[in-house]
């Protein structure tokens, strides 16, 4: 695993906390050495660290919001095709399609995914039946078809690309996102709509939606900074699309720095 911007987080949140969740022995060690060599004591605290294998049966993260898989758990291939013998009721001598083993594969992974995360705040219940929020980092490899996954194991949860390494922006996309900067450093707690981020940037509403607000930079730059879009009523219009800061940064939060180059 590589690791390169890890974002600013609040020290007066609830949201400050985190929750590793990595491999077993020499791989775990190194990520928690480099880590506690590159963040300041008092962040370094606030993150607790699981290994595979002890990822169930523990409510102890239950208030952490952030997770981050780092590697998800494989088991070795003899044990994917006895399970998928057992599962079916085959006898030795029956022959293991790869369709059943890949199916075997992916409901192993996710029941490791939904009790790593369980583990987490995900596990709570808010009024109205809503899980508590969460946000999980995924690393997992390309082909183990674990992001088609999530949307089943977490209905309703938003799934997106997790691109460490920004772009770097031009034009009107970096005007953009330098006035959402500019305007969520004043107003931490507010909201900006669609129409007022298009004029003050000079964009004509009717092209924003094409150029600026589904072009994949622009809304890895909202994923960076913890902004979402959400719906907004005000007197005359209904339904406008606006950005929202979930997690306020206040004055005095940490900044973590560029931690690029990691090898673990």
């Amino acid at each position: 695993m590589s690791a390169s911007k890890l974002l600013r987080v609040s020290n007066t949140t609830e949201f400050a906390a985190w929750l590793i969740i990595h491999r077993k022995g020499h791989i775990g060690q190194r990520l928690k050495t480099g880590l506690e060599s590159h963040l300041p004591s008092a962040v370094f605290g606030r993150v607790s660290f699981l290994h595979w294998g002890d990822h169930h049966g523990t409510n102890a993260f239950a208030h952490i919001h952030n997770v981050i898989l780092a590697g998800t758990l494989f088991l070795p291939e003899h044990t994917y095709e006895g399970r998928a013998r057992l599962s079916a009721g085959m006898c030795n001598d029956d022959e293991v399609s790869q369709a059943q083993l890949k199916e075997t594969k992916q409901g192993e992974s996710a029941h490791v995914i939904l009790q790593g995360l369980c583990r987490a705040a995900v596990r709570g219940l808010e009024v109205g039946g809503q899980c508590t929020p969460c946000r999980a980092y995924i690393i997992a490899s390309p082909g183990s078809g674990i992001p088609k996954l999530l949307s089943e194991l977490f209905p309703g949860c938003h799934v997106n690309d997790w691109k460490p390494f920004s772009s770097k922006l031009k034009g009107k996309l970096k005007a953009a996102v330098d006035q959402l900067d500019a305007f969520f450093n004043e107003q931490p707690d507010a909201v900006v709509t669609y129409n007022d981020l298009a004029a003050a940037i000079g964009v004509e509403r009717k092209n924003f939606k094409r150029t600026i607000r589904h072009d994949a930079r622009f809304q890895q730059a909202l994923q960076e900074r913890c902004l979402e879009e959400t719906e907004v009523g005000t007197r005359g219009q209904k339904g406008v699309r606006a950005f929202v800061s979930p997690f306020p940064v206040e004055e005095g939060s940490d900044v973590f720095t560029d931690l690029s180059g990691w090898d673990f």
